[in-house]
């Protein structure tokens, strides 16, 4: 399968300045063509996803400062439409069942964990882009 360049600008929702560098650089290596917006906190997640930014992926840690992870999650739930179909995936260093079940639950596409070593790292996110960027085709990819 030929990877297609990565069209939409992605929301990574993260308050670690070095979790949020190790991301991006992955991408920078894996997609840079991407756009990758940052989000510090879950209320400026959500206020960033209420805009018309055209986001193709929410990559969202759990344990953010304010609104964590698991109410950005519970939020876009209650307040998006049915069609919504941005893809969010859970990117924490939590492992408890009550963190893995309550994301799938409140709506999160795919929970990964945050690897120790960098090139796990680099491995799981050269995983998601092939996956959520490459391969899956979504409504909003027909809107171009």
């Amino acid at each position: 399968m030929t990877a297609r360049p990565v069209s939409r600008p992605i929301l990574v929702a993260e308050d670690s300045d070095e979790d949020f560098y190790a991301l991006s650089r992955a991408f920078g290596r894996l997609a840079p063509e991407a756009r990758i917006d940052r989000a510090c906190d879950g209320d400026e997640a959500l206020a960033r996803l209420a805009g018309d930014h055209g986001y193709g992926l929410l990559v969202l840690d759990l344990n953010l400062p304010g609104t964590d992870g698991r109410e950005v999650l519970a939020t876009l739930k209650r307040t998006q439409p049915d069609g919504w179909a941005l893809p969010v995936i859970v990117l924490s260093s939590s492992a408890a069942p009550q963190d893995v079940t309550g994301a799938y639950r409140d709506g999160a596409n795919a929970y990964v964990r945050k690897a120790l070593r960098p090139d796990d790292y680099e491995r799981s996110i050269a995983a998601l882009k092939s996956f959520w960027l490459d391969a899956v085709v979504l409504p909003t990819d027909c809107d171009d």
